[in-house]
């Protein structure tokens, strides 16, 4: 998926629920989960893929609705 950390999260719940991997080409304003990664340009991730490198995260249920896969903020 190409975006900023919202995108990645929302694709993130999809890829867990399909049970298939992601992979995360920075796009947005700050990339905080691809740079987490080791993914934060789009050379990184493209070798990352070409070496089959994965990288496990945990991710946060909320609500069970809503997942979190780097940063959760209250008010």
């Amino acid at each position: 998926v190409g975006g900023g950390d919202g995108t990645v999260a929302a694709a993130a719940a999809i890829a867990l629920e399909e049970g298939v991997p992601l992979a995360v080409f920075p796009a947005g304003t700050f990339n905080h989960f691809a740079k987490d990664i080791g993914c934060d340009t789009t050379a990184k991730t493209v070798a990352a893929i070409q070496e089959g490198s994965v990288y496990c995260v945990d991710m946060v249920c909320l609500n069970e609705t809503q997942m979190v896969i780097n940063t959760a903020s209250i008010g």
